[in-house]
């Protein structure tokens, strides 16, 4: 299921471990999610930063291998 916790700037700030000024520098450029309006108020869906760093990082993700159990 998709994570549709939303985020607001000090919590992608957090998340993301970069200064908000580059986080505006990187959505400006492309190069990062940009963020959804909800009246006056911006936020971010986390699922769509775990998506960017996953992408970003080249990560490849997979699960965790399954202890084998000795028979005795």
């Amino acid at each position: 299921m998709t994570n549709l916790r939303r985020l607001r700037i000090e919590q992608v700030v957090d998340k993301m471990a970069i200064p908000k000024s580059t986080i505006y520098e990187k959505i400006k450029a492309g190069t990062f999610p940009a963020q959804y309006k909800d009246g006056t108020s911006s936020f971010w869906f986390e699922h769509e930063l775990d998506a960017w760093l996953i992408k970003v990082h080249d990560l490849h993700i997979e699960p965790a291998p399954v202890p084998e159990h000795d028979e005795a």
